[in-house]
């Protein structure tokens, strides 16, 4: 409650430095500076700032990656035809699926902001001349925009698969919810 409550009161730093000691260990630490240094990346806009916030989301998701449950091979072929149980996890597991999925999408939000953070050369041609999209000067700078373009286009497929990903998982975390066997424990 500490970081957040210096999180809220605009002492970003001093939130940070609160966090990062235990990032290494705690999903919940880890996540939490890593959403701290997005919403910075997001204000900022910064490159570098978004490439930071990248990789430590990236981390935060590796960690909560070796808390959730394990599946075997035919765990992953009986789940294509049974929907897996609450009995299946144990209360970290889902804890670290909920994280596991924030991850996710927060690095899908991240995949866009440095797509976009790119193409500051790229201008809209005018309207009445709707047979090329982009307006680039002749010359070699014409294959940068190509490849500028083709770099976004990648961006935004990797977000939208991490994205699809992150909403799959909420999808099975609530579907565990709604089952009979879920009751509210003391940390629900």
């Amino acid at each position: 409650m500490t970081a957040l409550d210096l999180f809220l009161t605009n002492q970003f730093s001093e939130a940070l430095s609160y966090l990062k000691p235990r990032t290494k260990e705690s999903m919940y630490h880890s996540l939490t500076y890593a959403t701290i240094l997005e919403m910075q990346a997001m204000m900022t806009f910064d490159p570098q700032d978004i490439l930071l916030a990248g990789n430590m989301m990236k981390e935060a998701q590796m960690l909560c990656q070796r808390h959730r449950r394990k599946s075997s091979v035919t765990d992953s072929f009986s789940s294509l035809v049974n929907r897996p149980t609450l009995g299946q996890f144990t209360e970290e597991e889902i804890h670290a699926e909920v994280c596991y999925a924030e991850c996710l999408l927060q690095r899908a939000a991240l995949t866009f902001l440095q797509g976009s953070s790119h193409g500051g050369a790229v201008r809209p041609r005018a309207l009445h001349d709707p047979s090329h999209a982009y307006s680039c000067p002749p010359g070699p700078g014409r294959q940068h925009l190509f490849l500028l373009q083709d770099e976004n286009m990648v961006s935004f497929i990797k977000g939208g698969i991490k994205v699809r990903n992150s909403y799959q998982t909420y999808k099975e975390l609530d579907s565990l919810v709604q089952s009979s066997q879920y009751c509210k424990g003391e940390n629900h």
